[in-house]
């Protein structure tokens, strides 16, 4: 994650892109899903941040609104 983050804040620095684009696996999210069905998340939760001393929620990113309409505007059914 890290090298990744440090990769991506470097190409943003240096090249100005409109959006960003994290691409991963999301097994298993629901039994509809087959290989090569895409999802775009309205928000992330970085599930392994752990504070071992500290209760509060896990940290969450929403998604730029505006991006998710245009890609739901963009998707193909097939």
């Amino acid at each position: 994650k890290v090298q990744f983050a440090l990769t991506t804040q470097k190409l943003i620095f240096e090249l100005r892109p409109e959006l960003v684009i994290g691409v991963g696996a999301a097994g298993a999210l629901d039994e509809n899903l087959r290989p090569g069905d895409l999802v775009a998340a309205e928000a992330v939760i970085e599930h392994d941040y752990n504070l071992h001393f500290v209760k509060r929620p896990l940290p969450r990113f929403e998604a730029d609104a505006e991006w998710l309409v245009r890609l739901r505007e963009a998707a193909v059914d097939i």
